[in-house]
C-alpha cells in the first residue's frame, strides 16, 4: 500500500510538472507577450506596476506619459527609472516601453489596460475631479483595443459603518452618469446636490466612474472589467517608498501643523504597495466579464489611526477635555490670519474637511490580502519617515 501511494504522488508530482512546463512555455509566453497600457506610471501605484510587470516577464508595456512641467515624457520615465527600485530592471524597460500622450496614437488590439491614473486632491471641484477620473476612464473605454480593462477605484466609495462587512458589489446604481459628468463639465451642478454620504469629490468621482466601467462591462460581454478597491496604499512589505502621497501620504500633509491633536481610535485600513499591484497582476489570467475585488487589510488586522499617526511622529493627547480645547483653540487661531500664517490654516483647513473623515468613521471591510506583521510594518513606516524628515526630499530618491 505504502509503495502504491508513493507511485501515485510520484506521478501526481510529475504530471503537474509537466503541466506547469507547459503552461509556462505556451500560456505564459502569451500573456507575457499580451501588450500591456498602464497609465499613472509616474505615480507611486504606476511605478511600482511598472516595476513588478517587468519583474514578472511582462515587457510589450505601453505607459501613458504627458509632458509636465517643461519636462518630456522620456525625461519622467528618466526621473523615475533613477530609483534604485529599477537597478535590475531599468536597462530592459528603456529597451522595450512605449511611451504615448494620446491612446489613440496607439496601433495596438487585444491589451490589458492598467488604468490607474486619477486625482487624488481631496479639495479639488467636482469638476475638475470628474475631468480627470470619470473623463480619462470615458477616452480609454472608448479605444475598445482591450480585451481587459483593469480600473483602479478605491475602497472608501462605500459608505462607511456599514453591515456587515463590505461586499464585492457597485455603491450605488448611477444610470445618469454622463449627464452628471456634464453637467459638472459645465458648471451646472455643485457636489453638495449629489454627494450623498461623500465626503469629498474624490470618492464621488470614483463611484461614478464605477457605474461607467460597469455600463461598458454590459455593452461588450466579450471584454473583461475589473474593478480593484485598495485601501490606503502604503509602503511595500520590504518597506519600498518613494513617494509622499505613498498610502500615509494624505495623513503625512498634516505635519506642516506644529502640533498635530488627535484622540480618536478606530482603525485604518492599510494594505501594503505590492499586494495591491500581485492582485492586479493575477487578475491578468481570470476570464469574466465584471469584477470587483477588494484589496484591504480588514478591520480586525489594521491598526488605529494612533497608532497610524505615531509612525508619522505626530502628537496625541489621550485626555478628551484636553484634547477638544486644544483643538477648538488651534481652529480659532487658524481664522485669524494675523496670528497664524496662511500656509498653515489651509493646511488646517484641508485636514479637518477632508482627511479627518477617514479617520472618524471606520468602513467594514473584508480582509482579502496575507497577513502583515504589524509591528515590522509600523517600523518600516516610522523609518521612512524619519529619513522623509530629515532629508525633506518631496519624492524620496531613495529607496529604503
Amino acid at each position: 500500500m505504502k509503495t502504491k501511494n508513493l507511485l501515485l504522488r510520484n506521478y501526481q508530482d510529475r504530471y503537474q510538472d509537466i503541466r506547469n512546463t507547459y503552461e509556462f512555455k505556451y500560456g505564459g509566453f502569451y500573456m507575457n507577450n499580451k501588450p500591456i497600457i498602464l497609465t499613472g506610471a509616474t505615480g507611486f501605484l504606476g511605478q511600482y506596476a511598472l516595476y513588478k510587470l517587468f519583474a514578472t516577464g511582462y515587457t510589450n508595456v505601453f505607459l501613458h506619459i504627458r509632458p509636465k512641467k517643461n519636462k518630456l515624457p522620456q525625461d519622467r520615465l528618466n526621473h523615475i527609472l533613477s530609483n534604485k527600485l529599477f537597478d535590475s530592471s531599468r536597462d530592459s524597460i528603456l529597451a522595450n516601453v512605449t511611451l504615448f500622450t494620446d491612446i489613440n496614437t496607439l496601433n495596438v488590439s487585444n491589451a490589458i489596460i492598467i488604468h490607474s491614473a486619477a486625482s487624488v486632491d481631496f479639495s479639488a471641484s467636482l469638476r475638475d475631479n470628474m475631468a480627470t477620473n470619470y473623463g480619462l476612464t470615458k477616452e480609454l473605454l472608448e479605444t475598445k483595443c482591450y480585451s481587459k480593462f483593469i480600473y483602479l477605484s478605491t475602497a472608501y466609495v462605500m459608505p462607511p459603518n456599514t453591515e456587515p462587512v463590505l461586499e464585492s458589489a457597485l455603491s450605488n446604481s448611477i444610470p445618469n452618469h454622463d449627464e452628471i459628468f456634464t453637467k459638472a463639465i459645465n458648471g451646472e451642478i455643485t457636489f453638495e446636490e449629489i454627494r450623498r454620504y461623500h465626503f469629498n469629490t474624490y470618492t464621488l468621482s470614483k463611484e461614478i466612474t464605477e457605474n461607467l466601467v460597469y455600463d461598458y462591462s454590459r455593452q461588450y460581454p466579450e471584454i473583461s472589467f475589473s474593478i480593484m478597491r485598495p485601501s490606503i496604499i502604503s509602503v511595500s512589505r520590504s518597506g519600498w517608498n518613494n513617494s509622499l502621497h505613498a498610502g500615509i501620504g494624505t495623513l503625512l500633509l498634516i505635519k506642516s501643523k506644529p502640533v498635530h491633536f488627535i484622540n480618536k481610535s478606530p482603525r485604518v485600513d492599510n494594505v501594503p504597495i505590492d499586494d495591491v499591484v500581485e492582485h492586479i497582476i493575477d487578475d491578468f489570467k481570470l476570464n469574466h466579464n465584471f469584477r470587483i475585488q477588494y484589496i484591504t487589510n480588514g478591520l480586525a488586522n489594521s491598526m488605529t489611526v494612533q497608532q497610524f499617526l505615531s509612525t508619522l511622529r505626530c502628537y496625541h493627547i489621550n485626555n478628551h477635555s484636553l484634547w477638544l480645547f486644544s483643538r477648538q483653540y488651534i481652529d480659532s487661531l487658524s481664522l485669524l490670519s494675523c496670528c497664524m500664517p496662511r500656509y498653515i490654516y489651509e493646511k488646517n483647513v484641508y485636514y479637518h474637511e477632508y482627511i479627518l473623515p477617514y479617520t472618524e468613521n471606520e468602513w467594514n471591510f473584508p480582509n482579502t490580502i496575507k497577513e502583515l506583521d504589524m509591528t515590522r510594518y509600523k517600523q518600516l513606516m516610522f523609518d521612512w519617515c524619519d529619513h522623509f524628515i530629515k532629508t525633506k526630499h518631496r519624492n524620496n530618491e531613495l529607496g529604503l
